[in-house]
């Protein structure tokens, strides 16, 4: 895991506020959140979340690998 001031340096975006869609950033999608109808994660601004489907996530990311843990 890269420190604070990296993931800011890297991305442009405070550590927890890296948004789920939006960005060119490389992304290695777990194909478990599928399982759900809805996620929420990052906007880019530390005071919003967003709901969205995980299937578009993937279609909306760069993803560069899927993987499957699931965390039952």
């Amino acid at each position: 895991m890269a420190d604070s001031g990296k993931v800011l340096e890297m991305t442009g975006y405070e550590t927890g506020a890296i948004p789920l869609i939006g960005h060119d950033l490389p992304c290695v999608f777990d194909d478990w959140l599928l399982t759900f109808d809805y996620i929420y994660g990052g906007t880019g601004d530390a005071f919003h979340t967003l709901k969205i489907k995980p299937s578009d996530i993937a279609r909306l990311n760069n993803v560069v690998k899927h993987i499957s843990v699931d965390c039952q």
